[in-house]
């Protein structure tokens, strides 16, 4: 998912910062069962700040500033990202779920990816 902030096309990225970002925004770990929109308000902005972060970007995007931009794009942008966030998050759990192989363990590389 790709948002623009102050003329800068960022792409989101999923990532465990986001989670540290939204325990130190609103001093509690995140729970997707309340479904309050502040939960989704807040969970937005850690994604672009953990994003801004994976990126090396410094765009200053106070929480002020971002709930400004936020009335500016509409309602529907929330409902965007929460339906990426949530892709993707079952697509992790999938992930995790999936039983491993002896053969594929050993087989694994153990370098990091290059980038």
């Amino acid at each position: 998912m790709k948002v623009n902030i102050k003329g800068t096309e960022l792409e989101l990225f999923y990532s465990m910062r986001i989670y540290l970002i939204y325990e130190q925004i609103t001093g509690k770990t995140l729970t997707l069962e309340e479904g309050s929109y502040s939960v989704s308000v807040n969970l937005f902005y850690s994604a672009i700040l953990a994003s801004m972060q994976h990126n090396h970007l410094d765009l200053d995007f106070q929480y002020d500033e971002y709930l400004d931009w936020l009335d500016e794009q509409g309602i529907d942008l929330i409902k965007d990202f929460i339906n990426w966030f949530l892709k993707i998050m079952n697509v992790n759990t999938s992930l995790m779920d999936k039983e491993i192989e002896e053969s594929d363990i050993k087989n694994a590389s153990t370098e990091r990816p290059k980038n």
